[in-house]
């Protein structure tokens, strides 16, 4: 209980079971004990459970979570789970991604929204923090719908050009391709054809049919 209780202090805001099974059932810990070991802390009031949701959503107070961070750190396993939560994140943004075209917006967003204080964590950590740059890269770009239809316009932009910083696109023409794309439904007018122009660009040096036809639609609105 203890080893979980510190691993989750890498959630912020909140997180469901699946995420927690991802993140923290490694070693000592196996994914059949997640729930009863997750259980066991919400009847010990060390984490809040809210069942108002469809799906029960767990968050620990701010207090704890630093308390529990303190011990994640001293245990030389903060970096470790960390990096998990942001790839568990950029694996959910880009699955969400690639569905964009085949479900509902709402269902979209329904995903993908109560994730937003986790997304937040995982972009500051890999860019603000410099850690890694290209698992920032992805989640920006992949995170497109969250930022336009979700009313987080600015705050994508901001995330998407610091990757844009950050990446060389020489190295990552896919992943540069994506950020582009995504500020051009960020923009209008000239702005967004040109960012439309230079993903397309970049999804060629890439290789990436699908890439460039989603780049000429974009250039075309």
């Amino acid at each position: 209980e203890q080893t979980l209780f510190n691993r989750l202090s890498v959630f912020a805001g909140g997180f469901g079971l699946e995420s927690v099974t991802a993140v923290c059932a490694i070693d000592e810990i196996s994914e059949s004990e997640i729930f009863d070991l997750l259980s066991s802390l919400v009847d010990k009031s060390l984490v809040i459970a809210d069942t108002a949701a469809e799906q029960t959503r767990y968050r620990l107070l701010e207090s704890t979570r630093a308390y529990a961070d303190e011990k994640l750190k001293s245990a030389a396993e903060r970096e470790r789970f960390t990096r998990r939560h942001a790839e568990y994140l950029v694996s959910l943004a880009r699955d969400a991604d690639r569905a964009s075209c085949n479900i509902a917006l709402l269902e979209l967003l329904s995903r993908i929204e109560p994730e937003t204080d986790n997304f937040r964590a995982a972009l500051d950590w890999a860019l603000r923090e410099e850690h890694d740059a290209a698992l920032g890269a992805a989640l920006a770009g992949s995170l497109e719908q969250l930022w336009f239809e979700g009313g987080l316009s600015v705050e994508g932009r901001h995330w998407i050009v610091t990757a844009l910083e950050q990446i060389s696109e020489d190295d990552h023409p896919a992943l540069a391709a994506r950020l582009w794309l995504a500020l051009s439904l960020l923009h209008s007018g000239k702005r967004k054809f040109d960012c439309a122009v230079r993903a397309r660009g970049l999804y060629i040096i890439a290789n990436d049919e699908h890439g460039q036809a989603h780049a000429l639609r974009s250039s075309a609105r």
